[in-house]
């Protein structure tokens, strides 16, 4: 699959956030009755919460559906 950067990086900050820019996307589903959408990733090193949920508004608030953010960091 691709990278964050390469579907979300024109919503935030690629240079402030190369950890998430750079994190494999590794799943990806929308549900368009409820308006919202799951994105998985695969970070190469952890990532705080605080800044995942910072990521989640900005994104969500920009394309106008409720994104979630998962983290698979096995």
């Amino acid at each position: 699959m691709a990278i964050v950067k390469a579907l979300f990086g024109e919503y935030f900050d690629c240079t402030l956030n190369m950890d998430i820019a750079q994190a494999e996307i590794v799943g990806f589903s929308v549900s368009q009755e409820k308006m919202s959408a799951k994105l998985t990733i695969k970070p190469y090193r952890k990532i705080e919460e605080d800044r995942i949920k910072a990521l989640e508004t900005k994104i969500s608030g920009a394309v106008g559906v409720n994104i979630a953010i998962i983290c698979d960091e096995s």
